[in-house]
């Protein structure tokens, strides 16, 4: 059992946990940005690697997928970040995440895995080396993080604080002490205080994204990361819509549905509200998704829908339009483009999104560029496997 395995990660703080680890997933240094863009089919390669995963032997994925398996040792100083340090258990935390990213070079640049950390990756540099070095990258990434949260006057309160330690606490009552400790063994975790700092600095990572965001001053810095927004062929002859649907089944006949359909259009005629009405009556889970309507165009609905909504004008709302999904009842909308797309399945990113993507790509550079100095003790470091 493990905190940390691959996607399923056991941090249990909300969307400030979700929305650092999920920043964090992605940080593997320029090296990997690299690799994707020198690969002229990145699918196909990732299928390769995946089957050439699965028909190994032990030996020869040695870690390929598993945590760092670390055996404790004392911690101790073995790199530097623009003169700030980073520890040995720093760097043991993210050498799983390390190993993994370094064995996804090797692959695309030898077509193969390595046969063991001895394996060459670039020119004099062997596999060891190379996740040592990128776990250190890894961890380098947080403590530039901290060090701004600092500055800033970013911190947790106390009620933050309690709260992680609950969590723990309830890890421990859960699993016992044994399986615990062997679940901080297991992810390089070196005790109860380094782990309660593991998910401090993530917490932390949220808050600081966010601060950076609000305050036009700081987040200068990082508006050159800032992705731009992605053009997409938008149909003129858009139409919006959001509907009461009163669905055959959920009723003794389609006449009942009908009838029930016609109570609920009287209540509207007579100045009830109909977002309160589809919360209550409709039974349209796409509603759910499109609060505001759904913004279609030429043969994404059904024909009869399509033809009732042409029908209105905006803000009008349809009488009873039968189809094969039950009785609706149909008020039009203003279209909105970003909608249009988010129905056929693009996502568009908000405003906010692409800041906070440009807040992290900017620490990326920050690390890609920072005076990374590996100290002799780095070769000390204990990679579990």
């Amino acid at each position: 059992m493990k905190f940390f395995t691959n996607k399923k990660k056991l941090w249990a703080f909300g969307a400030i946990m979700a929305f650092g680890l999920t920043f964090m997933a992605g940080c593997n240094s320029d090296t990997d940005a690299d690799i994707v863009d020198d690969t002229t089919n990145v699918e196909e390669e990732d299928e390769a690697y995946g089957e050439r995963l699965v028909g190994a032997d032990e030996e020869t994925t040695w870690g390929a997928t598993t945590a760092t398996n670390a055996i404790v040792q004392a911690d101790f100083l073995a790199a530097t970040v623009n003169g700030l340090p980073i520890s040995s258990w720093d760097i043991t935390f993210n050498v799983a995440q390390a190993n993994q990213a370094m064995q996804w070079e090797y692959f695309v640049e030898h077509g193969d895995l390595p046969e063991d950390l001895e394996s060459e990756l670039r020119d004099g540099v062997t596999m060891e080396r190379a996740i040592r070095e990128e776990a250190a990258r890894l961890a380098a990434f947080y403590v530039l993080t901290n060090n701004r949260a600092a500055q800033m006057g970013v911190v947790l309160n106390d009620e933050e604080i309690e709260l992680i330690e609950t969590y723990i606490d309830m890890l421990i009552e859960e699993n016992g002490e044994e399986i615990f400790r062997e679940m901080l063994d297991a992810d390089g975790i070196r005790d109860r205080e380094h782990l309660v700092e593991i998910f401090m600095s993530d917490m932390l990572l949220g808050y600081l994204f966010e601060a950076i965001v609000e305050d036009a001053a700081a987040f200068a810095e990082f508006e050159q990361y800032m992705p731009e927004e992605e053009e997409h062929d938008i149909p003129e002859d858009l139409l919006g819509a959001k509907h009461i649907l009163i669905s055959f089944g959920s009723h003794e006949s389609p006449q009942a549905a009908e009838e029930f359909a016609q109570e609920l259009l009287d209540r509207l005629r007579a100045g009830e509200n109909f977002d309160e009405l589809i919360r209550i009556y409709g039974e349209d889970p796409g509603m759910g998704t499109f609060p505001n309507g759904y913004t279609f165009t030429t043969g994404d609905m059904v024909h009869e829908f399509e033809m009732a909504t042409r029908a209105l004008e905006i803000g009008e709302i349809s009488d009873l339009v039968p189809s094969g999904f039950g009785i609706h009842i149909i008020m039009r909308t203003e279209p909105v483009a970003t909608d249009y797309l988010a129905f056929i399945g693009i996502p568009v990113p908000t405003q906010q999104q692409r800041m906070m993507q440009g807040v992290f790509l900017g620490f990326q550079a920050m690390v890609a560029d920072a005076d990374m100095v590996f100290l002799p003790e780095l070769e000390d470091v204990n990679l579990g496997f």
